[in-house]
C-alpha cells in the first residue's frame, strides 16, 4: 500500500472519530438543556386529595381516608367506608372531592350529619380543620 493511501486512511479515521464525538456532545447538550419530564412534573404544583381522619371514638381514632372520589360513610356493607357506629345509618354521608375542594352531604340519615356542631341540610364545603360528625363518629378534615 502506498504512503498516500495510508495517510488518507488515517485522515478518514480521525474525521470519523471527530464526527462521533460531535454527535455525542450534541446529544449530551440536548439532554442537559431540555428539562426532563420528571423535572417538569416536580415543578408543577401537585394537587393532593383531601384527607379525612377519624378522631373519635378512641377505638377507631387515627383511621384516615383519602378522598379522591366520592366516598360513602356508614355502618352498612354498601358503604365505601364502614364504621361500627350504632348511631350511623347504613349509608349516612358522602364525602366528595371536587377539584381539590372537599364536600360532605347527608344521605337522608336518621340522626343527621354535623359540620362543626351544626346540622347540614345539603352539600356543604369542608375546610381543613373542620369536624364532621356522622352518628357518634367524629372526623377531621386535613
Amino acid at each position: 500500500m502506498s504512503t498516500t493511501a495510508v495517510n488518507l486512511l488515517k485522515v478518514g479515521v480521525v474525521v470519523i472519530i471527530y464526527l462521533f464525538l460531535w454527535f455525542v456532545a450534541r446529544s449530551v447538550r440536548a439532554q442537559v438543556a431540555a428539562p426532563s419530564t420528571q423535572a417538569a412534573a416536580a415543578r408543577r404544583p401537585r394537587r393532593t386529595a383531601p384527607v379525612v381522619a377519624i378522631i373519635a371514638p378512641e377505638s377507631i381514632a387515627g383511621r384516615t381516608m383519602e378522598v379522591r372520589r366520592a366516598l360513602v360513610v356508614g355502618r352498612g356493607e354498601a358503604a365505601d367506608v364502614v364504621i361500627d357506629d350504632g348511631f350511623a345509618s347504613e349509608r349516612h354521608a358522602r364525602f366528595e372531592n371536587v377539584e381539590g375542594t372537599l364536600f360532605v352531604d347527608d344521605l337522608g340519615s336518621t340522626n343527621g350529619t354535623f359540620l362543626n356542631g351544626e346540622r347540614i341540610t345539603g352539600r356543604t364545603a369542608v375546610e381543613k380543620g373542620d369536624n364532621v360528625r356522622v352518628g357518634g363518629t367524629i372526623m377531621e378534615a386535613r
